[in-house]
């Protein structure tokens, strides 16, 4: 795997190279984990890097793997992450292809494993930080009043409010939480 993602990274065309062997292999969870997270440190000050990534698949990419790996902390956090850098400029490509709703069902796995009974501190700590990234992508990705409704469609701004609600001991995951909830509503006014 690491081969193969090294390769990409390596080639004349990195982007488009990494993208391809991700979606070569849908079903290898350390593969996706690894190639979204090569794609979010490609992104962030990098307009022709969001570009790229957006022109060649990235956002169903990275939603697909969420989708395919509802439950796997790492494709999840490293989703949540290539959304938070890499949607600037092209926050409508990833709406269109399912951005919210991914992020939504995130924010909400995130809220479930933070608060269940007997969670350690350090699931706590992941799953709040899994929280903070995914609210700073939505506060970005909701741009305008489309997305905020698309976000409405999806129960965002309640899934949110649930987060903030359980991470109270993380003041920057309430903090994001809350920015995101605001931008929503502000929207939608």
């Amino acid at each position: 795997m690491e081969g193969l993602l090294n390769g990409a990274i390596k080639s004349s065309s990195p982007i488009s190279s990494l993208l391809a062997v991700i979606a070569e292999y849908p079903t290898v969870q350390r593969l996706q984990w690894m190639g979204i997270e090569a794609l979010a440190n490609m992104a962030p000050g990098n307009a022709e890097a969001r570009e790229q990534i957006a022109n060649n698949g990235g956002p169903k990419i990275v939603v697909d793997a969420m989708l395919q790996f509802p439950d796997d902390e790492k494709v999840q956090a490293k989703g949540c992450w290539a959304m938070a850098n890499g949607i600037q400029d092209q926050e409508a490509v990833w709406v269109g292809q399912g951005a919210i709703s991914a992020l939504t069902r995130a924010v909400n796995n995130a809220t479930e494993c933070g608060g269940r009974d007997g969670v350690t501190q350090k699931q706590y700590d992941s799953a709040a930080s899994r929280f903070m990234i995914a609210s700073r992508a939505f506060k970005n990705l909701i741009f305008d009043k489309a997305a905020a409704e698309e976000a409405q469609k999806c129960d965002t701004a309640a899934v949110l409010t649930r987060g903030v609600e359980t991470f109270q001991k993380d003041p920057m995951a309430q903090w994001r939480g809350e920015e995101a909830i605001g931008k929503i509503q502000s929207l939608l006014e």
